[in-house]
């Protein structure tokens, strides 16, 4: 996730802690993430309720973790 002016938007996980070269139309209505190949990847507003039904996998931080 990539905040911008407080609007929250979804990014493809791949880009996870990388720094990232955004290219956008001037109203921010087509935000494009630029990829090492100069092609562009669409990002979209967050929808934090979509978001919440998606089942993901636990993932356990230590052994001792239950």
């Amino acid at each position: 996730m990539i905040v911008i002016d407080q609007v929250e938007y979804e990014v493809d996980y791949r880009f996870a802690r990388q720094r990232i070269r955004l290219r956008y139309s001037p109203d921010m209505k087509e935000i494009f993430i630029v990829e090492a190949d100069g092609t562009l990847a669409p990002i979209r507003l967050l929808n934090k309720t979509e978001n919440a039904l998606i089942k993901r996998e636990k993932v356990r931080l230590c052994k001792g973790d239950e």
